[in-house]
């Protein structure tokens, strides 16, 4: 698994009935700083909750302070972005009179834009993401069988007890994060994996005994999502 340093979120943010938000990492809170003035106060909010969802569970957040008092939020242990077009989440403060913002900068409010349209169009894939996401943590899944657990897993059917109770665990161990709407995509070529134009979605977590971050897969198929584990 690849490991290096990536700079990243893990946020938690307060959106308002204004559609003014903040975010607070490490006990300290940013608000944020939009470049595109043209934002409505609905995209805005939509944008602060996508993000929210995102990194609000995740372990290891720091301001890591750089040259000329400059600083960015990040996880040490993030290998990869978790938006499907490999756009890197807001990660910079900056300095605006006497408040210190965090920076959406135009081209990640304009993707968020594009995807909203996309989420919007796949209203029903995308509203049963949370769901998903729940039930691959579920406790439940200690008392799961076979056949119930290859409805989850992707192009694997799980046979015996001790697979069940192996992979189980497994899922047990890592704690799954809704995924951020810029993680959605659709295949674009045929491969061994999914056929071409299969909804997929990248779905951030991390392992709950050593907080390392990861990123897994699940793709739409048969009317339901299947997870795709990580490639090693």
């Amino acid at each position: 698994m690849r490991h290096t340093l990536f700079p990243l979120l893990l946020l938690c943010v307060a959106a308002h009935a204004d559609g003014i938000s903040s975010v607070t990492v490490a006990d300290r809170t940013f608000p944020f700083s939009f470049e595109d003035a043209t934002l409505t106060d609905s995209e805005r909010t939509r944008i602060a909750s996508d993000v929210a969802a995102l990194w609000e569970d995740q372990p290891g957040s720091v301001v890591q302070q750089g040259t000329g008092g400059a600083e960015r939020l990040f996880i040490e242990s993030m290998w990869a972005t978790p938006y499907a077009n490999n756009m890197e989440p807001p990660c910079l403060i900056v300095q605006e009179g006497t408040n210190r913002l965090l920076r959406v900068d135009r081209s990640v409010s304009m993707a968020y834009r594009q995807a909203f349209s996309f989420a919007d169009a796949h209203t029903n894939e995308f509203s049963a993401l949370p769901a998903f996401v729940e039930a691959l943590s579920a406790t439940s899944l200690s008392n799961a069988t076979p056949s119930s657990l290859s409805t989850l897993l992707f192009n694997e059917t799980v046979e015996s007890s001790e697979d069940c109770q192996r992979i189980s665990g497994e899922l047990l161990g890592t704690h799954f994060c809704r995924p951020s709407i810029l993680g959605l995509s659709t295949a674009s070529t045929p491969s061994s994996c999914v056929p071409s134009g299969t909804l997929l979605s990248l779905i951030p977590c991390h392992d709950r005994a050593t907080g390392h971050w990861d990123l897994w897969g699940a793709a739409w198929l048969d009317g339901r999502w299947q997870l795709i584990p990580p490639i090693p």
